[in-house]
């Protein structure tokens, strides 16, 4: 699956580009997800709260999730 990630308001980090396709990668176990399958995550900082955008294109249809937390990764991990 390709993970194309987006920052508003925010630059991506490193860690938070590892974490991000490492919490996706898991889907590679339910879903048989080749590079024909694409997941857009978007982070957009709004003071004083993170808002986590995932959305991932399927044959299928689209599985979405948007979270809003204070923390990036407790955002990201209730998205997942």
């Amino acid at each position: 699956m390709l993970v194309y990630i987006h920052g508003k308001n925010i630059d991506i980090t490193d860690a938070m580009h590892n974490r991000i396709e490492t919490k996706l990668s898991f889907m590679d176990k339910y879903f048989e997800l080749d590079d024909s399958y694409r997941a857009n995550v978007i982070v957009n900082s709004q003071k004083p709260t993170t808002v986590v955008e995932i959305t991932i294109h399927t044959k299928f249809g689209i599985l979405r999730a948007e979270v809003e937390n204070i923390d990036f990764y407790a955002a990201l991990d209730i998205a997942v």
